[in-house]
């Protein structure tokens, strides 16, 4: 759902850095919203917002640019997928995540 970041590979799961568990809490958030959408869950959509500050403070903790710059463009993308599911489960129309043309 959310690109790349979610996706990469994790050959040494043994040491936790910033990074990897950026990637651990991302992957959490995924869970969350995709229950969410299923079960019409609001403490699914709370337990999402709630990842999203841990993972937004681990990003302000990310030493490199780089690394810090694309993981801040894929909170502002995770945070944008919050909200269109709570609208969503607000207004009680159709499936989450769809977003209109």
């Amino acid at each position: 759902m959310f690109g790349r970041l979610s996706r990469k590979s994790q050959s040494k799961e043994s040491a936790s850095t910033p990074s990897k568990d950026a990637h651990d809490i991302l992957r959490k958030i995924e869970e969350s919203l995709q229950a969410a959408r299923t079960e019409s869950s609001f403490p699914q959509v709370n337990e999402a917002r709630r990842l999203a500050k841990e993972l937004e403070t681990l990003v302000n903790r990310l030493k490199g640019k780089d690394e810090q710059s694309l993981w801040s463009s894929q909170l502002a993308v995770v945070n944008e997928e919050i909200e269109t599911v709570m609208n969503s489960l607000m207004g009680g129309g159709g499936e989450a995540g769809n977003k209109g043309a």
